[in-house]
């Protein structure tokens, strides 16, 4: 079919021929359930051609058409990816908070709720920040992601004058023990906070 073959050429990274075969499955008025499979592929292939205010445009519709869409977590994570790229960061954090809100389980909770601690971050609300950042590391994150939001819960009790607590998180991203300049950093501001 056009979409399986959309889904094919998407995959071998030829953008332009997907989002034609794309256009033309749409124009057909497929079943509710295939025209949401294709508008999620033509996102992703908007995503991957940089037409971001174009994607994001494209997920809001998907989401309208059909709001328990099988893997709306994901077209949430690109709606919010979409909206950041464009620096679009309240609807991004809006997007990103409905993910976790909606879709608690999603292997995507945990960076999302990073993304919200990263806003709250940068807005100087580090109490929000910290709750943003501990939700992340309850989500299970992993690997460089727990690494950041140790780091970050630490430099958010620093900034908050908690050098206590800072010390403790800082000192949790050093026992984790990986050869990163995080990680250095880390031991920096474990000196500070003793300091």
């Amino acid at each position: 079919s056009l979409l399986a073959r959309a889904i094919a050429l998407r995959r071998e990274t030829q953008y332009e021929a997907a989002l034609q075969d794309l256009e033309t499955f749409l124009n057909l008025a497929p079943k509710q359930d295939q025209q949401a499979n294709a508008l999620y592929e033509r996102g992703l292939v908007e995503v991957a051609l940089k037409k971001h205010n174009v994607a994001e445009q494209t997920f809001i519709a998907l989401l309208q058409l059909d709001s328990k869409y099988s893997a709306a977590d994901r077209v949430l994570y690109e709606l919010a990816w979409a909206q950041k790229s464009q620096q679009k960061t309240d609807l991004a954090v809006a997007s990103f908070q409905k993910l976790v809100a909606d879709h608690p389980q999603s292997s995507m909770a945990a960076e999302s709720y990073f993304h919200i601690g990263e806003a709250s971050y940068e807005n100087k609300e580090y109490p929000s920040a910290i709750e943003a950042y501990q939700a992340a590391r309850n989500a299970e994150a992993d690997g460089d992601l727990a690494e950041q939001v140790a780091y970050k819960l630490g430099w958010s009790h620093f900034k908050l004058e908690d050098f206590e607590k800072a010390r403790g998180q800082f000192r949790k991203q050093i026992a984790a023990d990986r050869d990163t300049p995080l990680a250095a950093e880390a031991r920096f501001m474990e000196a500070e906070c003793h300091f």
